[in-house]
């Protein structure tokens, strides 16, 4: 498990630790509190940040892979010979696959965080970290 992969794990224990839970009456076991439901406007403000950052970063992301794809095609029309082109696109293939890994990774925590900042934002009166 990486380092990155340990940080994913602490915030998604907040989670848990930021919701409120209520025991019920009876001795089932803990209950969500969903009064968050009284306040829909709140809960869609919270929802369309969430849903902004995410669609900011992924066009981020995509800007990112088209400049790679640019950047290649340009080293392509300056190749000399076959062998250069396909050393050329195996390079870029590898660099494109562990890129596409760590944007995966990237995406993933962003989600968390994300989940998190609405799961915040959701609850009126919550305390905000």
């Amino acid at each position: 498990m990486t380092a990155h992969s340990h940080d994913l794990a602490r915030e998604l224990k907040v989670v848990y630790a930021d919701l409120p839970v209520q025991a019920p009456a009876e001795k089932s076991g803990p209950i969500l509190d969903l009064s968050f439901l009284l306040w829909p406007r709140q809960v869609c403000d919270a929802a369309n940040d969430s849903r902004l950052i995410m669609h900011w970063e992924m066009i981020d992301l995509a800007q990112r892979n088209l400049n790679a794809s640019f950047s290649l095609l340009r080293r392509l029309a300056a190749a000399r010979n076959l062998g250069e082109m396909v050393e050329l696109q195996a390079a870029h293939f590898g660099h494109q696959l562990a890129t596409s890994i760590a944007q995966s990774e990237e995406l993933a925590a962003l989600s968390i965080k994300t989940a998190l900042a609405f799961a915040r934002g959701a609850y009126p009166g919550h305390s905000q970290d």
